[in-house]
């Protein structure tokens, strides 16, 4: 499910969306440091 987040999250990205204003969702902690996406 996380790769299809990943995917909407860019096609946002590339519509002008800052990457900070998208939240994933729950991601574990040890990933949280390698996304530039803000996580919950």
């Amino acid at each position: 499910m996380f790769f299809l987040h990943v995917r909407i999250a860019e096609v946002l990205v590339s519509k002008g969306v800052p990457q900070t204003d998208i939240v994933l969702g729950f991601q574990p902690q040890a990933m949280r440091a390698y996304l530039d996406y803000a996580a919950a």
